[in-house]
């Protein structure tokens, strides 16, 4: 059993005269250690649906388990409790702009003396890489940096799970991978287990080892973020995966500049090292001419892909060795002009 267990979530709400489902039957676990990403477009319902975990939101139905403890069978007081054990962060920060940086993580501390607290903000804003920032306040920080005293707070009372809602949608790319390699960091240092929700499964593959893609308030697809990269089967995903990767760009101008028949093939662990293009001019004397390549790494996993143009037409001998090595062959589709 995970540390976080959604069971039948539903989470409607009433708008005047019709009822908004946003989150729909969504049933998930999250294991001890986990970075997990929720993916989805706007109006998904993956923010509702991470609020359902601290029962900021309350599930119109559906049962919410957290480190063994039913939430929805506590008092305030014990539901209190079991929230200090639950960080989160969030897209803008949600500083007090008249506060020091020491004052913002300190305010999330209580039951300590003045000098326990202020060395416990030390240290959390040293943890986070800022500690010579105590004394500012947060108009005197970029982004990257606010988001870092955002996390000290978040981690202030020692918890165990930690919520990212959308936590680097405000960050220019270069401070989204900091603000990433930091959380990542943590984690590992910390034992957290952590859940990011996102639009951009770039996050995901910088960062997770789970996770689900979310559309119209359900799961629509999940499992570990190597096996999704290498084989996604619903659409949404594809597309997700797609921008991830770069490759809707590099297959547009491709078929813009190509005539004929254009193969994307996909390799994945050991594969994306071997000489299978070689192997099929030895075995098929079938010469490939190689328009696109590209090598990702997630999880440490290297997932390759080529978009080839092939000197003859494929038989079914050639796909059923490639199918044997494990590469997935598509055939680009042109758009009608």
């Amino acid at each position: 059993m995970g540390i976080i267990n959604l069971k039948n979530i539903v989470v409607t709400f009433h708008q005047k005269d019709h009822e908004v489902t946003a989150v729909n039957d969504v049933s998930l676990e999250i294991a001890q250690g986990d970075i997990y990403g929720i993916v989805g477009y706007s109006g998904a319902g993956k923010s509702t649906l991470v609020r359902n975990i601290n029962l900021l939101q309350m599930p119109t139905s559906g049962k919410v388990s957290v480190d063994g403890k039913d939430l929805s069978n506590l008092t305030v007081r014990e539901l209190r409790e079991e929230r200090k054990k639950i960080g989160m962060i969030f897209q803008h920060f949600n500083l007090f702009d008249s506060r020091t940086i020491a004052d913002n993580v300190g305010f999330a501390l209580s039951n300590l003396t003045k000098a326990e607290k202020a060395k416990k903000v030390e240290e959390l804003l040293d943890l986070v890489g800022i500690l010579d920032k105590k004394d500012a306040f947060p108009e005197q920080l970029s982004g990257g940096q606010k988001q870092r005293v955002a996390i000290a707070r978040a981690l202030a009372n020692d918890p165990k799970i930690l919520l990212c809602d959308e936590a680097t949608s405000a960050l220019d790319p270069k401070t989204t991978l900091d603000v990433l390699a930091l959380l990542k960091d943590l984690q590992q240092k910390l034992g957290l287990t952590i859940v990011i929700i996102t639009h951009e499964m770039q996050v995901v593959k910088e960062i997770c080892n789970q996770v689900a893609v979310m559309e119209k308030g359900r799961i629509i697809e999940r499992g570990r973020v190597i096996d999704i990269f290498n084989n996604p089967q619903e659409p949404l995903t594809v597309d997700f995966i797609r921008t991830a990767t770069h490759l809707d760009g590099a297959e547009e101008i491709v078929l813009a500049n190509n005539p004929g028949d254009i193969y994307e093939l996909i390799f994945s662990g050991s594969k994306a090292s071997d000489p299978v293009i070689i192997e099929l001019y030895k075995q098929y004397d079938l010469t490939a001419s190689i328009l696109y390549g590209n090598v990702e790494y997630i999880q440490n996993e290297p997932l390759g892909i080529l978009l080839v143009k092939f000197d003859k037409s494929l038989g079914d001998d050639v796909k059923s060795y490639l199918d044997s090595q494990s590469v997935r062959l598509r055939k680009l589709e042109r758009s009608a002009s």
